[in-house]
C-alpha cells in the first residue's frame, strides 16, 4: 500500500516537472470584428458573435501565441479602432464578407496610426486614410511585414518600417496623396511589386539601412508624384524591373547611395521639374555597379550623374535630355552599348576623373542633335570606341 502511494506521489512529481519544463503551447486565436452588427460584449469567436471594434477583439486573447483578425466591410474610426498596439506575436489581418477593398480605417486626419506592431504582421485588403502613420512596424526580431492589396490615402506616412533583420513585402498596394508613402529606417530584405504611387508630396520611398541585402522593386508605376531615395551598404543588391516614373516632381527621380543596382525595362519621362534622372553616389566598392538595360530616360536636364567608386554599364537604351546624358565623376569603368542619345546639348558623355585608371568601352552609340563626348581620365586608363555616330536627326 505504501509502495503504491509512493509510486503515485512520484508520478505526480514527474508530471509537475514535465509541465514546468515543457509548458503547454499557446493557441492560435481567431477573432471577428464587424462594426455594423457586432458588439464588444460578444466573445468575437465567430462572425455571428463578432466584436464591434478592434480593441474589443484584442481584449480576449488570453493564452494566444498568434492571431487572425477578420474584419467585415465598413468604416472604422475612433479610439477603439485607431492607435492599436498589436500583441507581441504574429498577427494576420484580413477582410471577410463584402468585396475586397471594402474595409476602411479612417484616422480622421488626427495625429494617429492604425496598427503598431513589434512582431510579424500580415495585412490583406485593408484601406487606410487620414493618418499620421497608417502602419508602424518596429521590431528587433527576425520578423516580417507583409501588406497586400491595400490602399493608403491622404496621410503623412503610409508604412513606417524599422526592423534591421526583418522583411518588408508590399504587393499590389497603392498610395495617393501621401507625404512619404514608404519610410524604411532598417530592413534586411525589401520587396515591392505591382504598386501605384500617385500625387505624393514628399517622397515615394525613403529607405536607409545598413543591414539591407536585397531590394527588389518590380512592375510599379510612379505618376505625378515624388521620387525615391536609397541609402544602403556596399553589399546591398537592388533592382528595378518594369517600373515607370512619369511626371515626377522631385529634382532627382532615383537617388541611390551605395550598393549594386540593376534597372531594366523601365522609363523616366515627362518630368519638367527634374534636374537629374538618376544620381548614384557613395563610397561603394570597386566591384559594385549601376547597370541599365532596355531603360529609357526622356526627361530631366541630366540623365545620369555617377559619383562612386564603381562601374556604370548601360545598354539598349534611349536617352533624350536637355544638357548632359552622362556625367561621370568617379568610377572604375564606363560601358555604353547600343544606345541612342539625343539633345544632350552640353555633353553626351562627360567622364572627368583623374584619380584612378578607368576603363571606357563605347560601342554602337548614335548621337542625334547632341554634342561630342568628352573624356578626361587618369593617364593609365584604357578605352575602346566603335560605331559611334553623330547626326542632326
Amino acid at each position: 500500500m505504501q509502495a503504491s502511494a509512493r509510486a503515485s506521489s512520484c508520478c505526480f512529481l514527474l508530471f509537475c516537472v514535465l509541465c514546468l519544463c515543457y509548458p503547454v503551447l499557446g493557441a492560435e486565436k481567431t477573432v471577428y470584428v464587424c462594426g455594423s452588427t457586432g458588439s464588444d460584449t460578444n466573445d468575437c469567436s465567430t462572425a455571428a458573435n463578432a466584436c464591434a471594434s478592434v480593441s474589443g477583439a484584442l481584449s480576449s486573447l488570453s493564452g494566444a501565441t498568434s492571431l487572425t483578425l477578420n474584419v467585415c466591410e465598413g468604416n472604422y474610426n475612433g479610439t477603439e479602432n485607431t492607435n492599436i498596439v498589436l500583441p507581441d506575436f504574429p498577427v494576420y489581418i484580413q477582410t471577410y464578407e463584402g468585396d475586397e477593398q471594402s474595409v476602411l480605417f479612417d484616422c480622421l486626419n488626427t495625429p494617429s496610426s492604425v496598427f503598431t506592431a513589434s512582431d510579424s504582421l500580415s495585412i490583406y485588403d485593408i484601406n487606410f486614410v487620414g493618418c499620421d502613420q497608417a502602419i508602424t512596424f518596429q521590431s528587433e526580431k527576425n520578423s516580417s511585414l507583409i501588406v497586400n492589396n491595400s490602399h493608403f490615402a491622404n496621410s503623412n506616412t503610409g508604412i513606417a518600417y524599422n526592423a534591421p533583420t526583418g522583411l518588408l513585402n508590399a504587393d499590389s498596394c497603392s498610395f495617393s496623396e501621401v507625404g512619404v508613402s514608404i519610410q524604411v529606417n532598417g530592413v534586411e530584405e525589401f520587396t515591392l511589386s505591382n504598386g501605384i504611387f500617385i500625387t505624393g508630396t514628399e517622397a515615394s520611398i525613403v529607405l536607409s539601412s545598413t543591414t539591407s541585402t536585397f531590394i527588389t522593386i518590380s512592375d510599379t508605376m510612379f505618376q505625378d508624384t515624388m521620387g525615391v531615395q536609397f541609402v544602403v551598404n556596399e553589399e546591398t543588391r537592388g533592382s528595378f524591373s518594369g517600373c515607370t516614373f512619369d511626371a515626377i516632381h522631385s529634382p532627382i527621380i532615383i537617388d541611390i547611395n551605395g550598393g549594386s543596382w540593376y534597372l531594366e525595362r523601365g522609363a523616366l519621362m515627362y518630368s519638367s521639374l527634374c534636374e537629374t534622372g538618376i544620381v548614384y553616389n557613395g563610397a561603394g566598392a570597386p566591384e559594385n555597379s549601376l547597370l541599365l538595360y532596355v531603360f529609357n530616360i526622356t526627361t530631366c536636364k541630366n540623365a545620369i550623374e555617377f559619383n562612386a567608386d564603381a562601374s556604370l554599364e548601360y545598354s539598349n537604351g534611349f536617352v533624350n535630355t536637355n544638357e548632359t546624358c552622362f556625367d561621370v565623376k568617379i568610377n572604375t569603368g564606363v560601358r555604353l552599348v547600343n544606345m541612342d542619345l539625343r539633345n544632350c546639348l552640353k555633353h553626351n558623355i562627360l567622364v572627368n576623373y583623374t584619380g584612378k585608371p578607368t576603363e571606357i568601352f563605347i560601342q554602337n552609340v548614335n548621337c542625334v542633335f547632341a554634342n561630342a563626348l568628352e573624356v578626361i581620365t587618369a593617364s593609365e586608363s584604357s578605352g575602346f570606341v566603335s560605331g559611334i555616330s553623330f547626326s542632326l536627326g
